[in-house]
């Protein structure tokens, strides 16, 4: 007897994509603490993270408790910083740190200083849902490969922790465990950690089983060389170091720009060659899709402009509460600009079900 069993075939964005939409919304996030571009930044994330959530959320998430960071960072930035206009009441002088003025315009800063990095937060982990961490292990260079290798693994760590957990959890409550207090946490951890060295284990064997730590350098290629493109890299870096430093502190910004270019491309070429001595096999390579494309340019795009526009015009962005508090500005094309990273939500696969037939067997007397 056959049962028909509907699979849904769900295909993601090319990686690189997916970096550039990650690198536009940080920058954005980074750039400017006015609470009306990121309180819109705020909505793009979380309309994008649950469409590529697909409603599947944890209830151990740990990113229940981001939203308490901006309150947590307001109460301290607001009872250690006394500076501001506007005071809302005055705590007895002889507390230590404490004691003094406390000022909306302190309280403010504080609370904007966590919503920046409440918002970051929640872009990695849109990022960590949407990531193919197979796919980001292939984009590193060859001679990076087992440190991309071991940054995968140690990224995908907490997520398969709390994946582990909550099955754990489902079925405790199943056998009629109930957690009350932290007396009931080892029913919980002892087969976390159990599961967690079997894990561990198993990633170990297979590592060793695929010949990880073996690199097959290229032919002819001498020390000397090796050495000359080292010395290129070292040489990228530190171009990279002057151009950043020419942006931040100098007000020669064309030499700057020129320079991180310069800096790039060294860089660039220096991986590039760096990457030929060390041979990996490639069995199957993601392909550039239109809607990748069409991401791709939209969120470089997005991040050059955004660049471009915080160093040539940073009153688009800037807001300060101190020394008195006023209402954040708001630049309509500041707020289409952060519109268009809701991209992904149109360009987004639609999932086609594709039949997979499983054959199952009854026994029965005939």
């Amino acid at each position: 007897m056959g049962e028909t069993r509907i699979a849904e075939a769900h295909t993601s964005f090319h990686p690189c994509a997916w970096l550039l939409w990650v690198g536009a919304a940080l920058t954005v996030g980074l750039v400017t603490q006015n609470p009306l571009y990121l309180t819109l930044l705020l909505l793009v994330v979380l309309l994008v993270g649950e469409s590529v959530r697909r409603g599947k959320r944890s209830a151990s998430s740990p990113l229940r408790w981001v939203w308490a960071i901006p309150f947590f960072t307001m109460i301290v930035n607001g009872l250690t910083i006394h500076i501001g206009e506007t005071m809302l009441f005055r705590l007895p002088p002889w507390l230590p740190v404490f004691g003094g003025e406390i000022t909306l315009e302190a309280l403010l800063f504080g609370f904007l200083s966590g919503y920046s990095l409440m918002l970051l937060l929640l872009i990695f982990a849109t990022f960590n849902e949407a990531a193919d961490y197979a796919a980001l292990l292939r984009l590193v260079p060859g001679f990076l490969f087992q440190a991309g290798l071991v940054t995968s693994i140690a990224l995908a760590f907490v997520p398969q922790t709390m994946q582990a957990l909550e099955e754990i959890r489902e079925a405790q409550m199943i056998r009629g465990h109930r957690f009350r207090g932290w007396r009931d946490l080892p029913p919980l951890f002892l087969p976390l950690l159990t599961m967690g060295l079997e894990r561990s284990i198993q990633l170990a064997e297979a590592m060793e089983s695929r010949g990880f730590g073996g690199i097959e350098r290229g032919k002819g290629r001498s020390g000397a060389q090796a050495l000359r493109y080292r010395l290129l890299l070292l040489g990228g870096l530190l171009t990279l170091v002057v151009a950043i430093s020419l942006l931040l502190f100098s007000t020669l910004r064309l030499w700057g720009f020129g320079l991180l270019s310069l800096g790039l491309v060294m860089l660039g070429f220096a991986l590039w060659r760096m990457g030929r001595r060390v041979r990996r096999s490639r069995y199957r390579a993601q392909p550039w899709q239109r809607r990748d494309i069409v991401l791709a340019l939209t969120a470089g795009g997005l991040l050059g402009g955004i660049l471009l526009a915080s160093n040539f015009e940073p009153g688009l962005f800037l807001f300060y509460p101190y020394p008195r508090a006023t209402l954040p500005p708001f630049e309509p094309l500041v707020g289409g600009v952060i519109l268009l990273l809701l991209i992904p939500l149109f360009l987004a696969p639609r999932r086609e079900p594709i039949p997979v037939i499983e054959r199952t067997s009854h026994d029965g007397i005939i």
